[in-house]
């Protein structure tokens, strides 16, 4: 079972039991919540010495604006049976990242707003080293910038700039669940129009993320269908499916997905 798959099962696990204890439609804000903390999680894994690593052994998860009501179910959701820490410790494991053994996740409920009706509850993260205290971004620390321009395909635009951690790449904008659930939201979107390239691009075909401790992007597939590959200096590169560690990425890099195509450049 890939890693997409192992968290959308452990997600429907939550949304049966929250749905069934509060009602249709509770699990929403919860599991949107969810995906929010494990993406923060994964973006904060480095590569050291060839090997994907998470340098921090305790995780600090802090939810705001919530309501009385709004904590009783994110306490069934998040604390009952250690879930959220679970999941923290499958996502790490199965990226190919040593778990730290004496990792901590921390839940804070106190910032009770009784006037909050209405207003989303949100969430802050914050990592830290327990010898060393919390880390904090550097002041005007942003993600690298990159670009992308459609070669062969049909997307939503012919040109990316995007300036973030993690990219999702794949056939329309949201991927859902059996149950009508967003599971993921693509950057780069290809259409649906039912054309012989844009077939061959999966919904969640792959993922580019910045590994700021190399200064480099690198590409996953996603147990795409029809695969993913590099052409650079007349020679192609293959992408391994599933490899949570991916192939690194260099400016003018073509990327084929399926049979659709992406030149790749760095931010000046």
């Amino acid at each position: 079972m890939g890693l997409l798959d192992s968290l959308v099962k452990a997600e429907q696990k939550i949304r049966k039991r929250i749905d069934r204890a509060f009602g249709e439609g509770a699990a929403r804000a919860p599991l949107e919540l969810r995906r929010e903390i494990l993406d923060n999680v994964e973006d904060h894994v480095v590569i050291a010495k060839g090997a994907r690593k998470f340098p921090f052994d305790q995780i600090v998860v802090r939810f705001r604006t919530v309501t009385p009501e709004t904590r009783e179910i994110l306490r069934a959701a998040f604390l009952e049976d250690a879930v959220l820490e679970q999941d923290i410790r499958r996502l790490l494991r199965e990226s190919g990242c040593r778990v730290p053994s004496n990792l901590e996740v921390l839940l804070d409920f106190t910032d009770l707003t009784a006037d909050a009706a209405g207003a989303p509850p949100r969430v802050e993260v914050e990592l830290s080293r327990r010898e060393a205290g919390p880390v904090s971004p550097e002041p005007g620390r942003r993600a690298a910038e990159c670009g992308f321009t459609v070669v062969k395909g049909a997307a939503e635009l012919s040109d990316y700039r995007l300036t973030k951690a993690r990219i999702y790449v794949g056939r329309l904008n949201e991927i859902v669940d059996p149950d009508g659930q967003i599971v993921r939201r693509n950057d780069i979107v290809f259409v649906d129009n039912g054309d012989d390239i844009n077939s061959t691009v999966s919904r969640a075909h792959a993922t580019i993320w910045a590994a700021e401790a190399r200064g480099e992007f690198r590409i996953v597939d996603d147990a795409s269908r029809y695969g993913t590959r590099i052409f650079r200096e007349n020679r192609c590169i293959e992408v391994p499916s599933g490899n949570r560690r991916g192939i690194g990425l260099r400016s003018g890099d073509e990327i084929y997905l399926g049979r659709a195509c992406l030149r790749f450049e760095t931010g000046t």
